[in-house]
């Protein structure tokens, strides 16, 4: 029976990175920094760097993340604006409140801020609903009144 070289060499290396990984959590914060001292390594410039590296991804991910909102918004406003069969709509309105008189009166006060038409207050409201997707079976192929 032959032994498989590879596994053991595998096996041993396994074992050295476990050993090094133990003796360096071992070591205190203190002894690490006195040793990087003692190497000249200039742990200010380190931490110095380090700031600015991560200054710099944090704007990056702006730029990336601004990027993205930017050609969201283009992509919105390239697409048509919906055209709102009002006649439809109006009935899908109602059908929304049906059951509910308060809830007519309550929203079209609060839509005019308790004073004004109501009547002049729907097509916006229906718009609304519409955008929302509250209507969702508005005409969007006919043009509106």
């Amino acid at each position: 029976m032959t032994r498989d070289r590879t596994s053991d060499d595998t096996k041993k290396l396994a074992n050295l990175d476990k050993f090094v990984e133990e003796q360096l959590f071992a070591t205190t914060d203190e002894e690490l920094l006195r040793e990087a001292s003692e190497d000249g390594i200039d742990l200010t410039k380190l931490r110095n760097e380090h700031l600015a590296s991560l200054s710099e991804a944090g704007k990056v991910a702006g730029r990336n993340r601004q990027a993205a909102i930017r050609d969201e918004m283009a992509r919105d406003r390239a697409k048509p604006p919906a055209v709102l069969d009002l006649n439809r709509a109006r009935s899908k309105y109602e059908q929304l409140l049906a059951g509910n008189d308060n809830a007519a009166t309550r929203m079209t006060m609060a839509a005019r801020n308790q004073d004004g038409d109501a009547e002049a207050d729907m097509d916006g409201m229906l718009e609304d609903f519409a955008e929302l997707g509250l209507i969702k079976d508005a005409d969007k192929d006919k043009p509106g009144p």
